[in-house]
């Protein structure tokens, strides 16, 4: 991981925020009627460009409640149609203890512009906490002693927390572990509580990296709902893998194109046809995930209709197994061996 930056000039925090913008082909409410040019212009005047310094100072967060990362700072969705189900302006959700770096203010003061581990972008402050204290940052950011949440999503305390959330550990009793939780104050700094998490819910350290625990923790979101960027408490493709591994100590980006070759072992088998593509699957020895066009599946094994995967497939839809008798359009085959 770099150093945080101690501060960002003109020039570079200027290029950040001019890089966010409404897209030219969404630019529709969720009903399908058009942004008007006023509400676009308010929007674009949030980026709050006009308070950027010479010098900005970088500050430290540390997100205590499930949140989303926007392309721009509003609660507003941008869509193509009204048939179009994908907000175009949902990059990702941040969940808790996810150390953050903070660039800017919304003009509103609503918003923050945040750099996560893979991603910039904007996010409500009601979801960040501040702090000047490197040694707390680091304490929740990357805890020497920690419990994994192996659940897509529980409630601690007063924070949702998603599935390979890591909780500083603090003791263990008859109710579960005792755990350090992230809490924003009143005046938005970072302090912290401390909070129960059940032994069914949660795993002292990374949980052991073993086929039999990967499968377990897929089945864990079976029957989730759909929701793009983790929208309405859901899951999206890329954000159910992310999760499965994140269990495991495996840190990868929610977006498919940038996910399908940052760990693991992968291999491109795009137009290798069904059988070739077939037999390097089922030669895989450890877990793996398999990448489509802009679409992911987990490799469960293999059956007399074909190979069998469990995805999120769509909005609408919840996570589920599935069989692909053809394999043919699979671009990417990622074998992810042990660390």
């Amino acid at each position: 991981k770099k150093d945080k930056p101690v501060s960002l000039d003109r020039a570079r925090l200027n290029n950040l925020l001019y890089s966010c913008y409404f897209p030219d082909w969404a630019r529709t409410d969720s009903q399908g009627k058009p942004f008007s040019q006023a509400t676009v212009d308010r929007v674009m005047k949030n980026r709050g460009t006009a308070s950027v310094q010479d010098v900005n100072p970088v500050r430290m967060g540390i997100v205590t409640n499930r949140g989303y990362l926007k392309t721009l700072p509003t609660t507003e969705g941008a869509f193509k149609s009204a048939q179009d189900l994908y907000d175009r302006l949902q990059g990702t959700e941040v969940f808790v203890g996810m150390p953050v770096w903070v660039y800017h203010t919304s003009a509103d003061g609503q918003f923050y512009f945040i750099q996560t581990y893979f991603y910039q972008g904007w996010v409500d402050v009601k979801c960040i906490a501040l702090t000047e204290d490197v040694n707390l940052w680091k304490s929740f950011g990357a805890p020497l002693e920690f419990v994994t949440m192996l659940r897509p999503l529980r409630k601690i305390g007063d924070a949702k927390c998603d599935m390979g959330v890591r909780l500083p550990y603090v003791s263990r009793g008859e109710g579960g572990f005792t755990v350090r939780l992230p809490i924003r104050q009143a005046d938005g700094t970072l302090a912290s509580q401390e909070a129960i998490v059940s032994y069914q819910d949660g795993y002292l350290g990374a949980l052991p990296y073993t086929y039999e625990n990967f499968i377990a923790q897929a089945f864990l979101y079976k029957g989730t709902m759909y929701g793009y960027g983790g929208l309405n408490d859901g899951v999206d493709c890329s954000g159910f893998v992310a999760a499965v591994f994140r269990t495991f100590g495996f840190y990868l980006p929610r977006n498919t194109s940038a996910q399908q070759t940052v760990v693991g072992s992968a291999v491109a088998v795009s137009g290798q046809g069904h059988e070739a593509i077939h037999n390097r699957l089922a030669a895989t020895k450890y877990p793996t995930a398999v990448y489509l066009s802009g679409h992911t599946l987990l490799y469960l094994g293999e059956s007399d209709g074909g190979s069998v995967f469990i995805h999120s497939p769509a909005v609408g839809e919840s996570v589920q197994v599935t069989t692909k008798p053809n394999l043919a359009g699979v671009l990417y085959i990622n074998e992810v061996g042990p660390r």
